[in-house]
């Protein structure tokens, strides 16, 4: 009976883990290359040159920041929610898929507000500008 309970306890961090570091989030840090919105600011300083474009970008950048925020204020609920779910013993397959469901559409939703900002950004830049904003992030 003890193993019983010592598998289940790894079954919870294994599932735990893949949500926590796996899954669709993993797309938004793919696309983001681990560059903070202070970060990308930084980069939209030095390689755009006109004033007025600059502050276009650097405005897109705030409000994508600031959504974001929120939606991973909702992201981090959902996820506590779900490991709420997980650690009870009578706990419904449905209860936890209906969360997942949610997250997964919160994914989504980071997901496609990350690329609006990006295009977004886009338009305002030089393709020259974009490619030495894109050597920086890489480096």
């Amino acid at each position: 009976m003890r193993r019983i309970s010592s598998q289940r306890g790894q079954i919870l961090i294994i599932l735990v883990g893949v949500l926590f570091l796996g899954g669709g989030a993993a797309s938004v840090l793919t696309f983001v290359q681990g560059q903070s919105p202070k970060e990308m600011k930084e980069v939209v300083k030095k390689v755009v040159s006109d004033d007025k474009r600059r502050d276009a970008v650097l405005t897109v950048i705030e409000d994508w920041e600031k959504g974001k925020k929120e939606q991973e204020k909702e992201f981090k609920k959902g996820q506590e929610q779900l490991v709420e779910i997980m650690k009870r013993h009578d706990a419904k397959r449905e209860e936890a898929d209906r969360i997942a469901a949610k997250l997964d559409e919160s994914i989504r939703d980071m997901d496609r507000s990350f690329l609006e900002m990006r295009f977004r950004a886009k338009e305002q830049v030089t393709k020259e500008e974009w490619e030495a904003a894109t050597r920086h992030f890489n480096k």
